[in-house]
C-alpha cells in the first residue's frame, strides 16, 4: 500500500469515528432550538417527570449551553430518564459512565446501560453496542456479537454502521469474509449520501487485494471522490492519467489533476507536476492550464464540490 493510500485509509477511519461522536450532539441541537427554550419552564417540566425535558436539560448542563456546565446534574437527569426506560437517556447515561463525567468512570456500567438502550431498537445505539463488543469495552470481546449488532444497525440504513459492516466483510472479523458483500454495503452507504465510502470503493478496485484489480472501475470512483475536492483522489487520478491506468495515457489530464491536488498543498502532486511539465509540449501545457482554469471549488470542508470537471 502506497503512503497516500495509507493516509486516505487513516483519514477514512478517523472520519467514521468523528462522525459517530458528533452526530448525537448535532441531532439534539437540530431537534430543539435551544436558544429559544425557556430554561425555567424546562426545569419545571423536568421536575414533574417529563422525560424529554430531563434529557434536554441534561444535554444543556453537559455542554454548558445557556446553563452552567455541570456533569453531576447532567448525570442525575440522564439517570432519572434512563430508569424510566428512555432509550436515549440510557445511551447517554452509558456515555457518562464511559467518560467518567459526573460519576466515576465505569465501563461495565456503561455497557449495561448502552445494552438496555440498544435492545430498544435504535440504530445508533445498536452500532455503539456492537463497537463495545468489538473492542471488548465493558464486556468480553466477541466478534460475532459485534457483527450481529452492527449488521442490525446497518439494516436500518445507519450509514456509519453500513461502512463498518463492509469493513467486517472485508476482514472476515466475526463473519465469513465476502468482498462482494463488502462492496454492496459500501455502495448502499454511498447511495444514501455517505460520500466517504467512495474512498474505500476506489481503493478496493485500485489495489485489487480482495477483488480482481479493475483500474477503469477504480478511476470512476476516484473521479466521484475528486469531485468532492479530495486531494488524494486528485493525486491518484493524476498518476492514472499519466500512466494510462484505466484509460488511455493523457498527460494533459494528468497535469490538471496534479495541479488541483497541488493547489491544496499536496507536495507530492507538486513534484509530479514539475516532472510532467518537463516532458510536455508548450501546447499541451496551455491546454492543461485551461482545464485547470475551468475547474472551481464551491463550498468548504465536507460541503466542498469541484465543478466543471472533465475526465
Amino acid at each position: 500500500m502506497k503512503l497516500w493510500q495509507m493516509k486516505m485509509r487513516i483519514s477514512f477511519l478517523i472520519l467514521i469515528a468523528t462522525l459517530f461522536l458528533l452526530r448525537p450532539v448535532t441531532s439534539v441541537a437540530d431537534q430543539h432550538t435551544l436558544k429559544d427554550i425557556d430554561v425555567s419552564s424546562l426545569r419545571e417540566q423536568a421536575e414533574h417527570g417529563n422525560i424529554v425535558a430531563m434529557r434536554i436539560l441534561a444535554f444543556m448542563h453537559r455542554f454548558g449551553i445557556r446553563v452552567k456546565q455541570d456533569y453531576e446534574i447532567s448525570f442525575k437527569l440522564y439517570k432519572q430518564g434512563a430508569e424510566q426506560g428512555d432509550a436515549e437517556s440510557q445511551y447517554e447515561l452509558g456515555s457518562m459512565y464511559l467518560g467518567g463525567r459526573g460519576v466515576n468512570k465505569d465501563v461495565y456500567q456503561a455497557f449495561e446501560w448502552r445494552q438496555k438502550a440498544a435492545k430498544q431498537g435504535n440504530a445508533r445505539h445498536m452500532y455503539a453496542l456492537g463497537k463495545m463488543f468489538s473492542d471488548g469495552l465493558g464486556v468480553q470481546k466477541n466478534d460475532e456479537l459485534a457483527f450481529k449488532w452492527i449488521a442490525e444497525a446497518a439494516e436500518q440504513n445507519y450509514d456509519i454502521a453500513q461502512v463498518e459492516l463492509a469493513e467486517l466483510y472485508l476482514s472476515g472479523k466475526g463473519v465469513k469474509k465476502s468482498p462482494d458483500l463488502a462492496i454492496e454495503w459500501y455502495k448502499r452507504a454511498y447511495n444514501q449520501g455517505f460520500t466517504p465510502a467512495l474512498a474505500r470503493l476506489a481503493d478496493i478496485y485500485d489495489q485489487g487485494t480482495c477483488v480482481p484489480q479493475d483500474c477503469a472501475e477504480a478511476r470512476n470512483w476516484y473521479i466521484k471522490f475528486a469531485k468532492l475536492n479530495d486531494q488524494f483522489a486528485q493525486y491518484r487520478l493524476g498518476e492514472m492519467s499519466a500512466n494510462g491506468e484505466g484509460a488511455l495515457k493523457d498527460v494533459v489530464t494528468a497535469y490538471k489533476w496534479y495541479s488541483l491536488a497541488a493547489n491544496q498543498g499536496n507536495e507530492k502532486a507538486a513534484q509530479k507536476l514539475r516532472e510532467l511539465a518537463r516532458v510536455m509540449t508548450p501546447e499541451q501545457i496551455v491546454a492543461a492550464k485551461e482545464l485547470v482554469r475551468k475547474c472551481r471549488v464551491k463550498g468548504t470542508g465536507t460541503a466542498a464540490r469541484l465543478l466543471c470537471i472533465q475526465k
